[in-house]
């Protein structure tokens, strides 16, 4: 049933649906919609219609979606002005890029355009630009390839600190404790050579960077704490202190971040005999990696002697061998 002339009609009047009152559809209008449909033509998208990206900077395969330019991350890196490319001449081809290469280790390195020859130019560049189709661990092995070919990275000489700390036992500590301490070297000597004999070059290298990422992390937690702290080699040689460390020795901060200031310089005799005791007990003792004693700090400026409570932990390395030790002391007075 349709509706009648009547608007609204009759019908719908009835059914109280007035409002849904419309005229039937016509045959004039069928036929005009599809005339339309067959007569029109799609719209062709125009240049100025078409949505366009963004422009990307793809210089040299550089991200700079974190922000500033990329001549502000070379600056940053420490590259020279005369090797950035925004300053490089023309007749330069930014497309010479080297292709991928494989050291003698097995790594593959960033692809490191041909012009840039020297060893501290090619190590920035592959800091700033490391391998994007690899995986993390790749890329970290990529930049400490490229650091250590530069010079910037070597093993550390463990052979000169433990001559260092030989000299200082043999100037500075009496005969009696001097033979404890060394039984205590002698009786994890064994263990160490045995490890470090099956570790290559590139072993010791990665150990010493992990050593150099270990003294950011705790420079981040000293800065938090109250509490005298320090941390140093399993020879002896302090790398990270705090400045109330610092107040209590008697040194300046900077100092106690060089490694020219050991840690036997600052205990007496019977806590020094006492630490590599210790130590000797929990090199290799993977079960238990810290332990809290008693001992007394040296101030160097006066040569006070500051009675205390102290803790260490050991951090090992990814072969098991004692790379860093934390400590922290509680004086007594």
């Amino acid at each position: 049933m349709t509706c009648d002339q009547g608007r609204p009609c009759q019908r719908c009047i009835k059914r109280n649906i007035p409002h849904l009152c419309h005229d039937p559809p016509s045959k004039k209008d069928d036929n005009d919609l599809d005339s339309f449909d067959a007569h029109t033509q799609p719209i062709q998208p125009t240049q100025s219609t078409l949505v366009q990206p963004p422009p990307t900077n793809t210089s040299l395969g550089f991200d700079l979606e974190f922000g500033g330019s990329l001549d502000d991350l070379l600056n940053a890196l420490g590259m020279p002005e005369n090797l950035h490319p925004n300053s490089m001449s023309n007749n330069i081809p930014y497309a010479a890029a080297s292709t991928s290469t494989t050291n003698t280790n097995g790594i593959s390195r960033a692809q490191t355009p041909s012009y840039i020859q020297n060893p501290k130019h090619r190590f920035f560049f592959t800091a700033a630009n490391p391998p994007i189709h690899s995986t993390r661990e790749e890329r970290l092995k990529a930049v400490l390839t490229a650091k250590h070919e530069a010079g910037l990275l070597k093993p550390f000489n463990y052979v000169n600190g433990y001559a260092k700390l030989g000299n200082y036992l043999n100037q500075s500590v009496s005969p009696r404790n001097r033979v404890k301490i060394q039984s205590y070297l002698s009786r994890i000597r064994s263990q160490f050579a045995n490890i470090a004999s099956n570790l290559s070059e590139w072993d010791l290298t990665t150990t010493e960077e992990s050593f150099e990422r270990l003294l950011l992390d705790y420079d981040r937690v000293f800065s938090m704490i109250a509490l005298p702290s320090c941390c140093w080699r399993r020879t002896g040689e302090i790398y990270k202190a705090n400045r109330e460390f610092a107040d209590i020795v008697g040194c300046d901060v900077d100092t106690l971040k060089t490694g020219e200031i050991s840690v036997h310089e600052l205990l007496d005799e019977d806590s020094l005999t006492n630490y590599w005791s210790k130590y000797a007990q929990l090199a290799f003792n993977f079960e238990s990696k810290g332990v809290l004693t008693a001992g007394s700090l040296i101030n160097k400026h006066n040569s006070a002697s500051i009675p205390c409570n102290f803790s260490f932990n050991i951090r090992r390395d990814a072969f098991g061998i004692p790379l860093m030790i934390v400590a922290n002391f509680m004086p007594l007075s």
